[in-house]
């Protein structure tokens, strides 16, 4: 498949202010049709530039901000497979695009990137048993990641040489910290990830486990930030712990004070929270 429609950075970037201006709109009526619209043309104006970055992963590599550069091994023949993996990403990442901190093509671009890489390693890891990237893990853990361990680990796992090649993706998915289902998420000790797994759609392991650590974030923010009346008051307004939610003249009745108070109280806390959180996530946890 070609990409022929223009490459225009500046239009892609007024085509992401509009869609950030839409997502925001409370008063849009007709918001969903006005972000359908803008994502067709977003997607229009992108093929070509997310195609090179495509060409770039399967050639000399792409250089990540820190430094690191990824590259996949895939044949030309794959490219709009790693392409239509881009075009997602780009509309998913351009739901958090903020036209005040760079273009659309250096706030995205190594997001998209990332995007195609990780598929491109999910893709090849199927093919192989957790047990044997669990194996991989442990030898990068005492070894290291060097053509002599990788040589070695795969002359242990595999007996075909068509399969030997399969090592590259097993040290790419154990550098990338890759786990078994048996491990335990970040600060959820002595629960396991398999946990997180509801029966009969596999495809919510990634977001049931996102949602377990930003609310985690959230708690040790809400203790560690706010005062006690204004934890008091989000309990008490928001239902937390499982209490029944209350109005603003019924927490203001409970603490003795006017409902406008408690509502003053309220956004304050909510403000800090904002300010905490932004603070906390860092680029990182876009990836």
């Amino acid at each position: 498949m070609t990409y022929n429609f223009p490459v225009d950075p500046m239009h892609l970037n007024e085509l992401g202010r509009q869609y950030h201006t839409a997502i925001h709109d409370k008063d849009l009526s007709d918001k969903q049709t006005k972000l359908e619209m803008l994502g067709n043309e977003i997607v229009l104006y992108s093929a070509r530039w997310i195609y090179s970055i495509a060409i770039r992963l399967t050639t000399r590599g792409y250089r990540m901000p820190q430094g690191q550069v990824l590259k996949v091994n895939t044949k030309i023949d794959d490219l709009d497979e790693l392409v239509s993996i881009g075009v997602i990403a780009v509309l998913d990442k351009m739901k958090n695009y903020d036209p005040e901190k760079g273009a659309v093509t250096t706030f995205i671009g190594p997001e998209v990137a990332h995007a195609m890489y990780r598929h491109s390693c999910y893709d090849k890891l199927v093919r192989v048993s957790v047990r044997n990237l669990e194996t991989v893990i442990k030898a990068v853990s005492y070894a290291g990641d060097t053509d002599e361990t990788r040589k070695e680990i795969a002359a242990e796992l595999f007996t075909s040489e068509s399969l030997k090649g399969s090592i590259n993706y097993l040290f790419n998915a154990a550098r990338d910290n890759y786990i078994s289902l048996n491990a335990s998420p970040r600060s959820a000790e002595g629960v396991e990830l398999q946990e997180y797994i509801m029966k009969g759609d596999p495809m919510v392991v990634e977001d049931e486990v996102h949602r377990a650590e930003m609310t985690d974030l959230l708690n040790s923010v809400i203790e560690k930030r706010l005062t006690e009346r204004e934890r008091t008051i989000l309990a008490e307004r928001f239902g937390f712990y499982g209490k029944k939610p209350k109005t603003l003249e019924e927490v203001g009745k409970d603490l003795g004070v006017t409902r406008e108070r408690v509502r003053q109280i309220e956004e304050k806390a909510k403000r800090k929270i904002k300010v905490a959180l932004s603070k906390r996530i860092t680029e990182d946890d876009l990836f």
